[in-house]
């Protein structure tokens, strides 16, 4: 239910955002290529949908890594939990995980410590967003450790398979 509600706060908030912003966009326009309200109204919530529709899709993936790493270790999360330690692990993906992959690719430089000293990073941040979540220390580490590996394990599967897709071109 909390996910449903997630997702309708982002697509009111986007749509709101795009609709002022196509709003007055279109305000500038020449009166001859200017559109109607009802189709700012549209295209608002046209494209306000894709948005959430992403969005939902990222948070559907975390959720369900968060899901399977609390069902094979039995940790006994409500559910209401794991939605709140998602979209708090979705914030800080979007956020400050790209400025740490950058940080650490500008320090390590290669290839295999860089991915190592990540998913490190990765399990110490995610513990970290845990316990401010209300998970105890044991939960913590264990959804740290679980969703940090199912993230790296579709990482390498995705490596592997942009490699097999380019070596069959070059064929």
């Amino acid at each position: 239910m909390s996910i449903i509600v997630t997702l309708l706060v982002i697509y009111i908030i986007s749509i709101l955002l795009i609709f002022t912003f196509i709003y007055s966009k279109n305000k500038l326009e020449a009166e001859g290529e200017k559109i109607s309200n009802r189709k700012v109204v549209f295209l608002s919530a046209a494209f306000s949908l894709i948005i959430t529709a992403f969005i939902g899709l990222v948070v559907f993936a975390i959720v369900g890594s968060t899901s399977i790493v609390n069902i094979v270790f039995s940790l006994e999360i409500s559910m209401n939990q794991l939605v709140i330690l998602a979209i708090s692990y979705l914030i800080y993906i979007v956020t400050l995980d790209h400025l740490i992959e950058f940080t650490l690719k500008y320090i390590v430089g290669r290839q295999l410590y860089y991915e190592i000293m990540l998913f490190l990073m990765r399990i110490m941040i995610y513990y970290i967003i845990g316990y401010v979540v209300g998970l105890n220390e044991t939960e913590s580490i264990i959804i740290a450790v679980g969703v940090s590996l199912i993230a790296i394990i579709v990482k390498v599967l995705f490596h592997m398979r942009s490699k097999a897709k380019h070596e069959k071109i070059m064929d």
